[in-house]
């Protein structure tokens, strides 16, 4: 066992990844049915995600070591590593004899179907103003029955729907909520796997028309709301199998385009506008100072740096966690500077990224090291508004040489510094952490997504077209530096 040290640490990291691999595949099943595990299910991944823990300290203890054991061999550090290593195998074998089979999940009552949606933090009269608005057209009136919410990208549209979605006023009128993200290029199926998948159904039919027959049985006597975020054009709810009863059910939809909410035949339009100045400022210094509290010297500067990004929350964000540890002055002014030095080339050619937001999400992907960058980039390469796994991801970077050997250090614990560092930076957002804290999946807002198609094609020479529904019976690449 001693001799052989090094080859049991790479078993162990298999088995790792075995443990990794089985924990997505229950949370998996459980987020496909919408419920929480059950307490056997808990229990095994509770002591799963132990393990995993329990791992990277055999690692770490045996990494701490490495350089002087293998200069001056010593025995008793070796015997305790692999003592360790044993001892970790046999409650890895015993967690697999133990692993639940069947359902792993608790039934989930229907008041369970209002899912609380993460808030964004975004802050300012604005977006309150909205909300009272939203609730009281939902709430108190009768004759509105779809209404729109527009605004341009970054705005806070989504952050408002959020409000709405887990305001106690609107769950005590409403009951089902249903969120929807449809996204550009929407696929009617996914939408209605969506839809069933926040309302628990279970055997749900794989064809069209018996999804759309199935949802329409269902939601036929229930007071529902169904928020539909990130419209991109038109949707025909019926196709949908979503239909406005008389039981007082509502449509909520967020887009970038009042032509949309026209042609959704929304009763009534709302527009999200910017913050104020000095609600965007109170935002920037909260972000990007240690308690909002900034420094005199940094004032001037840093109130300039805030007036760029014109309200956008999206980009207050962005912005203020990249300035988070600039220390010297210069480089508060080199930041100013960057955002106002306009990228004339742009315009024109990326009508998804408005004006007001490319460059200063722009100077903040600028002053990323270059291996985060082309990082950042790959998620270009996933479908909009999809939930990725931070797994699939490093091993593509890994696969790329964007990731580093340095010893005998665990790569996967280098892609994940990678993704601690682009979620500190506000670049990608998260949807699921394992038992132990580490970030499991993340999305990444629409529009820094078109800020990662933008920057690759123009800079790296890229070209993503991820989940467009593109048909093509021949393609011609000829004549082309690929």
């Amino acid at each position: 066992m001693v001799i052989s040290l090094p080859q049991s640490l790479r078993d162990m990291e298999v088995e790792v990844q075995t443990l990794n691999n089985v924990i997505h595949d229950i949370n998996a099943e459980l987020a496909q049915v919408q419920r929480n595990p059950n307490r056997v299910a808990q229990a095994w991944l509770d002591k799963a995600g132990e393990a995993i823990e329990r791992s990277r300290s055999i690692s770490t203890d045996y990494q701490q070591h490495e350089n002087w054991l293998s200069c001056c061999p010593n025995c008793f550090y070796r015997y305790r590593i692999s003592n360790n290593v044993r001892d970790w195998k046999v409650m890895v074998a015993q967690l697999h004899s133990e692993r639940p089979s069947g359902e792993y999940g608790d039934y989930t009552p229907p008041a369970q179907m209002q899912i609380e949606i993460p808030k964004s933090g975004f802050i300012g009269n604005a977006i309150e103003r909205a909300q009272l608005k939203l609730e009281e057209r939902l709430i108190e009136d009768s004759n509105i029955r779809i209404i729109g919410v527009f605004g341009m990208g970054g705005v806070g549209k989504t952050s408002l729907l959020q409000t709405i979605n887990n305001s106690l006023k609107v769950r005590n009128a409403f009951d089902p909520i249903i969120w929807v993200t449809v996204s550009k290029d929407y696929d009617i199926l996914n939408l209605q796997g969506c839809i069933a998948n926040r309302l628990n159904l279970q055997n749900f039919p794989s064809d069209l028309e018996g999804r759309k027959h199935r949802l329409w049985s269902y939601l036929s006597d229930k007071k529902f709301l169904v928020i539909l975020d990130d419209m991109w054009k038109s949707l025909e709810l019926q196709s949908l199998g979503v239909s406005l009863n008389d039981t007082g059910s509502k449509i909520v939809l967020t887009t970038r385009s009042r032509e949309v909410c026209t042609s959704m035949e929304a009763d009534e339009t709302i527009k999200v506008e910017p913050l104020s100045e000095e609600e965007g400022w109170q935002l920037f210094c909260s972000r990007a100072f240690r308690n909002g509290n900034v420094p005199q010297e940094k004032e001037d500067v840093a109130r300039k740096i805030a007036g760029e990004c014109k309200g956008l929350p999206l980009a207050i964000n962005v912005v203020a966690a990249a300035m988070r540890n600039c220390t010297y002055q210069h480089q508060w002014q080199h930041a100013l500077h960057q955002m106002q030095n306009i990228d004339e080339t742009f315009y024109g050619m990326h009508d998804e990224i408005e004006e007001k937001l490319f460059q200063r999400l722009k100077w903040s992907y600028s002053g990323l090291q270059d291996e985060l960058k082309t990082c950042f980039v790959y998620f270009a390469a996933f479908p909009e508004d999809a939930e990725i796994r931070c797994e699939e991801i490093i091993d593509v970077w890994i696969a790329e040489g964007l990731v580093k050997s340095s010893g005998d250090s665990y790569l996967p614990d280098t892609g994940h510094s990678f993704i601690d560092f682009l979620r500190d930076r506000c670049l990608i957002e998260v949807v699921k952490t394992d038992p132990v804290g580490r970030i499991e999946s993340v999305k990444i807002h629409d529009v820094l997504g078109d800020l990662a198609i933008y920057n690759p094609e123009k800079e790296h020479r890229c070209y993503f077209k991820a989940g467009q529904g593109m048909i093509c019976a021949k393609l011609s690449l000829r004549n082309n530096n690929l």
